[in-house]
């Protein structure tokens, strides 16, 4: 049972896998890999508590089981016990140091609580052993970026920026991190590449807008307003923006 409701799992059938998965852990009471398999095909379908206690007995019958760890945090990260999924993320990592997908993890927590200076490190880790994902070194330059290492998140930005050179939103990063350092024209550069991307995409041109805006670029913000109001007349922020704007020009 325990194979065969892993294999209906791999298919995407976790309705199906979790008879099978129940009765393999009932055969098999302490297998923590039983009890990991059915917690995730109980993730799978949104029966958040009943996996949560699944991987709890995964990493009471095998402390040390890393995987188990990683995936009740991410129950509890998805509950919104944050927290508790980060503390749950530490112990993925100390027990496999190598665990790139739990550092990722562990660095998403602490960003979405606003613990930046946190998150660097959990970033890098990432980036270190999963060097083929981009989304590492993107958010990595967010946090740097957010904590004030401008030089940092500009060198992280453009690693993304190489893996992912279609990415508007990679290059908007790297605009961000080259306004911090009143490399103007360069971010301008930067930005503009972004909205050749997607020019028609709203939130392109507003991320655009906004960044210029509060880099007190005020010319190339308006500019950008305006092409918002081009596609979405009716578009209230745009509104909104170009309206204080011009009464503080």
């Amino acid at each position: 049972q325990l194979s065969w409701g892993n294999y209906l799992a791999t298919l995407g059938r976790p309705t199906d896998a979790v008879p099978q998965l129940t009765y393999a852990v009932q055969r098999q009471p302490a297998s923590a890999f039983a009890h990991y398999s059915l917690g995730l095909s109980l993730a799978a379908l949104s029966r958040y508590d009943e996996a949560i206690a699944e991987f709890q007995r995964a990493v009471l019958l095998q402390p040390e089981y890393a995987e188990a760890y990683n995936n009740l945090a991410n129950v509890l990260s998805v509950m919104g016990h944050r927290p508790e999924a980060v503390e749950n993320f530490r112990r993925a990592v100390r027990r496999k140091p190598t665990f790139g997908v739990a550092w990722f993890n562990l660095g998403e927590a602490l960003r979405k609580l606003g613990r930046f200076d946190e998150a660097v490190e959990p970033y890098q880790q990432a980036e270190r052993f999963m060097p083929d994902n981009a989304l590492a070194p993107f958010h990595l330059s967010c946090v740097l970026e957010a904590v004030g290492r401008a030089v940092e998140a500009e060198a992280a930005a453009r690693r993304s920026v190489a893996m992912e050179p279609d990415s508007p939103t990679a290059r908007i990063v790297l605009g961000r991190a080259l306004i911090r350092q009143d490399k103007q024209l360069e971010a301008a550069k930067c930005l503009e590449e972004a909205l050749a991307l997607q020019p028609d995409r709203i939130e392109t041109l507003l991320e655009t807008a906004g960044t210029f805006e509060r880099w007190r670029m005020p010319d190339r913000a308006v500019h950008f307003y305006k092409l918002i109001l081009d596609r979405e007349p009716d578009h209230g922020v745009a509104q909104s923006r170009l309206f204080d704007m011009h009464l503080t020009l």
